[in-house]
This record gives structure tokens, sequence and C-alpha cells, in this order.
């Protein structure tokens, strides 16, 4: 080999590019990922106190006797109060309730509220997709900001609170 061989080996005519992670500091910050995660923390802060606090109240304490039932009974279809079917309403929601209390093996009382606290969130998660869908950006995120306290404000109106 030649000297101009090997140079062309060892230090190639196309110079490698390295990018690095360092941020321009004259470029704004990309807070993008802000958004979800502030709205996240916004709902979980409303929906989720208070989920451990009081006793169950008024039907609470139904559904989380006939989950009890389904995890003592380990029959997840025939809904049970004390032994004998009860077929008022379908299985989904003591279910629910049985899945989220099953890592414990008892039903507590967040328990028996955590799927229904998840289930508020649904709708906050389709206006979100909605939202992002039709707008682009921080619009999209105030879209769903707004529907939440909207959600929220009517939730209390409609308590009395």
């Amino acid at each position: 080999m030649t000297e101009l061989q090997v140079e062309k080996l060892v230090a190639p005519e196309m110079p490698i590019v390295v990018r690095s992670r360092v941020r321009d500091p004259r470029q704004p910050l990309d807070v993008r990922w802000a958004y979800p995660l502030l709205l996240c923390r916004f709902l979980s802060s409303f929906l989720f106190y208070g989920i451990n606090s009081g006793d169950l109240w008024r039907t609470e304490n139904l559904r989380a006797l006939i989950a009890a039932e389904f995890l003592r009974s380990g029959d997840w279809i025939v809904p049970r109060l004390y032994g004998e079917p009860y077929l008022t309403k379908p299985p989904g929601m003591y279910a629910a309730i049985a899945l989220a209390s099953w890592p414990m093996g008892e039903v507590r009382t967040w328990s028996a509220r955590l799927p229904s606290a998840l289930a508020q969130r649904s709708p906050f998660s389709c206006s979100t997709g909605t939202s992002r869908a039709c707008w682009a950006g921080a619009a999209a995120w105030r879209s769903a900001r707004t529907a939440a306290v909207a959600h929220l404000a009517r939730q209390s109106w409609c308590r009395g609170d």
C-alpha cells in the first residue's frame, strides 16, 4: 500500500459528524412534554383527592360487598350478595372493584373507589385526543384543560358544594 492509500483509510475525506445532546442556549426550551404531564397532575389532584377518606357512602358499600364476594368465591360472572345471586345490574363495576382489590386480597376503601376515579379520567383523555386532532400545540391543551375544569365545576355544582 502506498502512503496515500493509507492516509485515505486512516483519515477519510468525509468528516465524521458527532451530534451532541447539548442544547443551544439561544433556542427556546421545548416544553411540549410538559402539557400532558401538567394536565395529568391537575386531573389527579381533583379526581384522586380524598379517595381514602371517610367511610363508603350509599351504594359504595353494596358494590364493595359484592366485589369482596367475587374475591372470596372466585366466581366473577354472577354477582352474589350473602351467597345469593344479585342480578339487578351487570357485573362490570363489581368486577372492576374486585380487580383493583385483587393485589391486596381484600376490598379497601380506596380500592372500592379507584375504578370510579379512573373512569372519570376517560372523558378527559377523549377530549384531549379530539382537541389535538383539531388544533395544534398549546391550543389543544388549553381546550382539554377547559373541558376538565368545566366537568369538575359541574360535578361540584350538582353535589351542592
